[in-house]
């Protein structure tokens, strides 16, 4: 192999190697400048903007594949939700709607409801926490499912608090947040399943410190076998309140389930930046580098 050819390729392939330094956080700024230098005084940049142009449509292409999937495990006696996601990749709990009382607010002492054909339900909550990724919801399935399809989604309310019986939203104004899915939630018997919603690419959206999300499951079939779990009595979430409608195109929603102030039990898996994300900040920063030092030499 020619020297020159031998030593392109040697430049490529540490470049990659700072591509990995970046995607694990290591001295972005440091790396970016050296980099840049080094293949300027040898004279192999534009051989670097080719490889900078390859791997960033590849870890672009790689974040913006979104998708929604399901996954498992039994409720039983549970009184929390699990700590870590089911599917072990989405992850840790950092809120569930729970109450320590009344008794009815807990997941032990709630009741069951069913679904209603060609309607909507869901719940409010507030988010309180850092600007973090949404990577998971779960819900608790008591019975029923393997037939009907439930679209998922999920609205940006704004900072208003939405926990009483009078509090509403226009869903027809909203924008789902989610892409346009349809999921079975599998058949369940005994004491019922966590059912988790695993959120991928522009699905895992990030959580605005103060707004307030409905997240929802919406119906489009003519038969409703489903059943979720949900507050009893009067318990009332000052965080946020269940909730039903009948299509995301209705002008108002009906708070509340059953004709009280209940709770839709669910529970949200967040995490940190993924490193594709890091990446492509880093890429971001190795791009402008390299068009501000070319400008400058110009």
């Amino acid at each position: 192999m020619p020297f020159c050819r031998r030593r392109i390729l040697h430049e490529n392939h540490s470049f990659v190697h700072s591509i990995k330094k970046i995607e694990s956080g290591d001295n972005v700024v440091a790396t970016v400048n050296l980099k840049i230098r080094n293949l300027e005084q040898k004279g192999y940049m534009k051989n670097y903007i080719k490889t900078l142009a390859i791997v960033s449509t590849l870890a672009i292409a790689t974040s913006a594949y979104a998708n929604i999937t399901l996954s498992h495990t039994t409720f039983g006696s549970s009184t929390d939700f699990p700590s870590t996601s089911i599917s072990t990749l989405n992850g840790t709990l950092s809120f569930e709607d729970v109450l320590a009382s009344p008794a009815g607010a807990t997941l032990q002492g709630s009741t069951t409801q069913g679904t209603t054909a060609n309607a909507g339900f869901g719940e409010i909550f507030n988010w309180t926490g850092s600007a973090v990724t949404l990577s998971a919801v779960t819900i608790i399935d008591m019975g029923g499912g393997g037939g009907a399809n439930y679209q998922p989604f999920l609205f940006d309310l704004g900072p208003t608090i939405y926990n009483t019986m009078s509090s509403t939203f226009n869903p027809s104004a909203q924008t789902d947040l989610f892409g346009n899915y349809t999921l079975t939630p599998g058949a369940v018997g005994g004491s019922g399943n966590f059912i988790e919603f695993d959120l991928s690419g522009s699905d895992a959206i990030t959580l605005n410190p103060g707004d307030s999300y409905a997240f929802g499951l919406l119906n489009n079939n003519s038969s409703a076998d489903f059943n979720f779990r949900r507050s009893s009595g009067g318990s009332s979430d000052p965080n946020g309140i269940g909730y039903t409608l009948t299509s995301l195109s209705a002008t108002t929603i009906t708070d509340g389930m059953s004709g009280n102030n209940r709770t839709m039990f669910i529970g949200l898996y967040t995490e940190v930046p993924e490193p594709s994300t890091l990446a492509m900040v880093g890429l971001g920063i190795l791009a402008g580098g390299i068009l501000i030092r070319r400008r400058q030499k110009a």
